[in-house]
């Protein structure tokens, strides 16, 4: 699973695949790296603050850099706990035969009509901690989209 844009006006766009293929790897200069080589990457990355890991990183980058169409399916959820097991999904798309990617995919979602329906809803429901807390009845603040959550499900790569 690899975190594509993880700051930012966006939702986290997480990239979620049935299975894996190996024969993708094969001849990517990504694919190079030794465990000892991908051990100093990781710790770079890790001392510079970088939201990515070692294997997400690659994952991210060998994905953008590849030209692949596949079928997919879009996902968009508010994770937060206090939203209603049943409402926590804002989108679910059918599986579509692309080229585009994640990012792309996103753009082609209504996020606006989306959140401000679901916006209405989640004045209604209680921030149960800060309820907790303050002794009274506290709605939950409205979700802004870098709140969400949106999973792109690879079900095929041709």
């Amino acid at each position: 699973m690899s975190v594509l844009n993880p700051t930012g006006d966006f939702p986290q766009i997480l990239t979620s695949n049935y299975g894996e293929m190996t024969s993708g790897w094969i001849g990517h200069p990504m694919a190079s790296f030794d465990d000892d080589q991908q051990g100093k990457i990781s710790a770079l990355l890790a001392r510079a603050g970088h939201p990515l890991s070692n294997q997400q990183l690659v994952q991210s980058l060998t994905q953008s850099s590849m030209s692949t169409r596949r079928i997919v399916q879009v996902f968009i959820a508010d994770p937060d706990i206090n939203v209603p097991l049943e409402s926590a999904l804002l989108f679910k798309s059918e599986p579509k035969f692309t080229d585009a990617t994640d990012q792309e995919l996103y753009f082609e979602v209504p996020i606006t009509d989306l959140l401000k329906a679901h916006n209405e809803k989640r004045k209604t429901w209680l921030d149960k901690d800060a309820s907790r807390k303050a002794g009274k009845d506290i709605a939950l603040e409205p979700a802004k989209i870098r709140d969400l959550k949106m999973v792109v499900v690879n079900i095929a790569q041709f």
